[in-house]
């Protein structure tokens, strides 16, 4: 693998785990309106992965 490539590689995974701290807590601070309380019931950590990852979708095609 290339440096360049790493190198785009590690600034690809930093960005997402930028997104990640605060999409998780914009979440944390969403009220109990906002989400589908039994899917969350069955799966919390996979329902809150789904809809962190949905808002980084939505800003990285705004950039």
């Amino acid at each position: 693998m290339e440096f360049m490539e790493l190198q785009s590689w590690t600034e690809t995974i930093t960005f997402v785990m930028e997104k990640t701290e605060k999409y998780v807590r914009k979440f944390k601070n969403w009220s109990y309106n906002n989400y589908d309380e039994e899917a969350y019931s069955r799966t919390p950590n996979l329902y809150i992965t789904r809809k962190v990852f949905e808002e980084i979708k939505m800003d990285v095609k705004k950039t």
